[in-house]
């Protein structure tokens, strides 16, 4: 295969990644609507019944499911009943940042806030592309109030790897926690020392000095192997949030399934393997990157001229051809040719 094949090969898999995604999100808007709905009904009857801690869980699975700012200002109300103040307060941090200009978010928060804040450690975490998880849990906003003179653990995900932070502070004190993503490993080769020269003499009194021939260039484009490291990194952003995606919908899973609705625990199970399919093949699509990209960085000339390395691949005609298969329970990946 060529390089313009090989790159053509690597981005109709990741296209095929992000299309997958998209059609299964299409797919899935009306029945999480209609879950939220059912959810956020289940929330007022357990509260009407007092279940207050039973309400909340509700009222947040049906703001998980279809954003809305009563859900939240419900399940405020339910946490402060149920005596769940550092999440009450955590939620009216989340409903003034994300409702600002909500006239009944706004003097819900600031109500709640006013009375909490300064009985609790509040940490801001900053960091760009991050999905955050608190003691082993996704955490339902970036500012959160935690109880004081406590360790807890933040994590932060990103594309590149994982930073963890322990944390622990006082009542009223907060801490700004500003989380950066790991660099990429990207593994550098030396290069190829190998020069070929070939010496002739002359017989007589005079001698020719060796001329070089000219020098063939022995691998791909340098311009390959870092077009197919991006897509490694690309498709492994998508895996990462294809992952994190279906633990919250598993989250939302159980909690339905804890409380007795089974109606809409299968809803949720049938849209939540539908993600863990689409992630699945996000997995096996950054395999496949991750092993091309790997023997790229045996076949580049990291010392040639691009240019060169270009028209000497054309003409040697390197041929690989990797095949990939992923289903629900297992990804495989060959790649056969010669080089």
């Amino acid at each position: 295969m060529t390089g313009l094949g090989r790159t053509c090969a690597l981005g109709a898999t990741l296209a095929f990644a992000f299309l997958m995604n998209a059609s299964t999100g299409h797919a899935q808007d009306g029945a999480q609507r209609q879950a939220a709905a059912r959810a956020y009904d289940q929330g007022t009857a357990a509260f009407l019944a007092e279940d207050f801690a039973g309400a909340a869980r509700w009222f947040e699975t049906a703001d998980r499911l279809a954003p809305a700012a009563p859900a939240i200002r419900q399940a405020i109300r339910s946490h402060r009943r149920a005596g769940n103040d550092p999440r009450a307060a955590t939620l009216a941090l989340k409903l003034l940042d994300t409702y600002p200009n909500d006239e009944a978010s706004a003097q819900t928060a600031r109500e709640v806030l006013g009375e909490l804040a300064q009985r609790y450690f509040r940490v801001d975490v900053e960091c760009e592309g991050c999905a955050i998880t608190l003691d082993g849990t996704v955490a339902i906003h970036r500012s959160f109030f935690l109880e004081p003179d406590t360790e807890h653990e933040v994590v932060a995900s990103f594309e590149t790897g994982e930073v963890s932070r322990t944390v622990s502070g006082s009542a009223a004190r907060r801490q700004r926690l500003a989380l950066r993503a790991p660099p990429p490993i990207v593994s550098e080769l030396p290069a190829d020392p190998e020069e070929t020269q070939e010496t002739r003499a002359v017989t007589g009194p005079t001698t020719v000095a060796p001329s070089p021939t000219p020098q063939t260039s022995r691998g791909t484009p340098r311009a390959l192997f870092f077009t197919a490291l991006a897509l490694t990194v690309a498709a492994g952003g998508f895996t990462i949030w294809s992952g994190i995606d279906v633990l919250n919908q598993n989250e939302v899973y159980e909690d339905t399934a804890n409380m007795g609705n089974l109606t809409l625990a299968r809803e949720l199970l049938d849209q939540g393997q539908s993600a863990e399919l689409r992630t699945n093949i996000a997995i096996g699509a950054t395999g496949a990157f991750a092993i091309a990209t790997f023997v790229l960085a045996f076949t580049t000339d990291w010392g040639g001229d691009d240019d060169a390395v270009a028209e000497d691949t054309a003409a040697r005609r390197v041929r690989a051809r990797p095949s990939l298969f992923a289903s629900r329970d297992q990804v495989s990946l060959s790649i056969s040719g010669r080089f």
